[in-house]
């Protein structure tokens, strides 16, 4: 008999209270604040825009490996350049090198060089991803002229997995947005 009593002593207080909290949630907060629902999402930020460019640019490797960018990728944001081993690889345009070091690709399997060459004048930067193991011949605060050496590319084969076997790819951004690149811009 205790223990029935018992029993009931602890379920009448366990209903009170949550019947008291159950009243404490509805009228303690206003109707429009419903704690169960998911918070609005963030805002997306807008899309890049692509810029189109009218410059010219020096060609950052021989002109023979010209012929080397895929037709798919002749008018894009980003130009790929086939290149055999040991390919020296110019600046495109002047500016102080802002980074040099190595990124994963977007699989997180493979790693590339990666060297961007900013000018503040013109509030652009150029990004130049390299095959693994490549040679950087510039250090981050150098100046760079335009046609100066900046690399070369490694002597390995193992770009393939990074580049889609692009031994070069470049990208220009112009003022945060990225720039339409032509085979017709490289001189």
């Amino acid at each position: 008999m205790k223990k029935r009593n018992l029993l009931l002593i602890f379920l009448t207080i366990f209903f009170l209270l949550l019947v008291s909290g159950f009243i404490v949630l509805n009228f303690s907060f206003p109707k429009s604040a419903k704690l169960w629902q998911k918070a609005p999402a963030s805002p997306t930020p807008p899309a890049l825009q692509a810029v189109e460019l009218k410059e010219t640019f020096t060609l950052p490797v021989d002109k023979e490996f010209l012929a080397t960018i895929p037709v798919s990728t002749a008018s894009s944001t980003q130009l790929n350049f086939f290149l055999p081993p040991k390919t020296t690889v110019r600046a495109i345009a002047s500016g102080k090198v802002r980074y040099v070091g190595r990124k994963l690709n977007e699989a997180g399997d493979a790693q590339f060089e990666d060297l961007i060459i900013e000018d503040q004048a013109v509030k652009s930067s150029v990004d130049y991803l390299l095959a693994p193991d490549s040679r950087i011949l510039v250090k981050t605060g150098d100046y760079v002229m335009s046609g100066e050496k900046i690399a070369q590319i490694s002597q390995e084969n193992r770009g393939i997995k990074c580049l889609g076997q692009a031994k070069l790819s470049i990208t220009i951004m112009l003022e945060g947005q990225p720039a339409i690149l032509t085979k017709e811009m490289f001189k």
